[in-house]
């Protein structure tokens, strides 16, 4: 027997009854976790994410948050390739481009978005699972389908798009996040390769200067997101948990 079906075994069996006295108790665990958040937590994150934007790591300029690409420029003139720079060692003789010692030993990242990441990053998950909960939680308030009074069931499906959509848009903003090291390390990569063209080094700081812009937004972005579900939540709350008891109401 494998370890993961031993851990199965481990399992105590319940009967039919007891599992489903355990999911009517979940379902119910359920629907007061997803009225607390309404009610209680999307505010508080809210404010949380004021207090965020308005610390002052997000309100740098950018000589406060820059990072220079420690690769020295290359000698301008023959006689001073002849003299000799320290700072450029050819590490052989080979065809292709020198490669080129690096007199720092490695090109450092850009610490103060680093850090930033580091917060932002536990509040874009927190929103995918807070989105998560509520989605599961309008699920199961849908009644079966039938013919007819299904005004409320629209009301349902148009909140559950709307959380879904939020899920998504936050789940997305931490592949940004992987795309800016992947697209800083290529462009520091032709820095260190090709240290003589200003192109590629103004390339590392506009990346650096777009992720600092963009991560601010996540930022404002989550909060709007909260204010918006807390906003059609709210005002279709008797819609969202009876669905059926009238279909003379508006969405908003």
């Amino acid at each position: 027997m494998s370890a993961s079906n031993a851990d199965f075994a481990s399992i105590p069996e319940v009967s039919p009854t007891e599992a489903t006295a355990k999911l009517v108790e979940m379902k119910k665990s359920l629907r007061e976790d997803a009225g607390n958040m309404i009610a209680k937590t999307i505010p508080r994150r809210i404010f949380e994410l004021n207090e965020v934007l308005g610390s002052p790591d997000f309100k740098l300029t950018y000589d406060q948050y820059a990072s220079p690409v420690n690769v020295p420029s290359p000698p301008g003139t023959n006689e001073e390739k002849e003299a000799g720079d320290s700072q450029f060692l050819a590490t052989g003789r080979v065809n292709g481009t020198t490669l080129l010692m690096l007199p720092d030993g490695v090109i450092q990242m850009n610490k103060t978005l680093e850090r930033l990441h580091e917060v932002v990053k536990p509040l874009i998950v927190q929103q995918v699972d807070d989105c998560n909960l509520l989605k599961m939680w309008i699920q199961l308030l849908i009644p079966k389908v039938e013919d007819g009074n299904n005004f409320g069931v629209g009301i349902q499906e148009e909140c559950l798009e709307q959380v879904t959509a939020v899920q998504k848009d936050s789940a997305s903003y931490l592949d940004q996040v992987t795309r800016y090291y992947i697209l800083r390390a290529k462009s520091v990569s032709k820095v260190a390769k090709y240290p003589h063209v200003e192109d590629f080094r103004r390339t590392v700081v506009e990346l650096d200067q777009k992720q600092y812009h963009t991560v601010t937004m996540f930022v404002r972005q989550l909060r709007n997101d909260y204010s918006l579900l807390h906003d059609i939540l709210t005002k279709n709350m008797e819609k969202i948990q009876r669905p059926r008891n009238s279909n003379a109401e508006s969405l908003y």
